[in-house]
């Protein structure tokens, strides 16, 4: 994180105790690691929240595409059935063309007693 080296350690610790005195130095250092302590845990914290909503908009984005897919399957599948039904139609109606009599004139006169 910082590149601090041991010279530049001890000129801070130098400075610390000048300006704090023995006695509060270690209360200045327990402070100080808490405060760092809890700016890690709330930078971890925040970290943490950016990485699920990200993955939520990941997930959300995610079933929109599977949607569109089972939308296009559905449309594909939905056309192979139209054009299905369309050969059988057609197949029926030159079933029923081949099998139609072509003398279709039935005598009415003819009617039994």
């Amino acid at each position: 994180m910082f590149n601090i080296g041991v010279a530049e350690m001890i000129i801070i610790l130098i400075v610390a105790l000048v300006i704090f005195g023995p006695g509060k130095l270690p209360e200045v250092g327990k402070a100080v690691g808490k405060t760092v302590r809890e700016f890690k845990s709330a930078v971890n914290k925040i970290d943490e929240d950016i990485k699920k909503e990200v993955n939520e908009i990941k997930d959300a984005a995610n079933l929109e595409e599977l949607k569109d897919i089972a939308e296009v399957k559905n449309m594909m599948d939905l056309s192979k059935a139209e054009e299905s039904l369309k050969k059988a139609a057609a197949e029926t109606f030159d079933l029923t063309a081949k099998e139609t009599p072509k003398d279709n004139n039935v005598s009415l006169s003819k009617q039994h007693p």
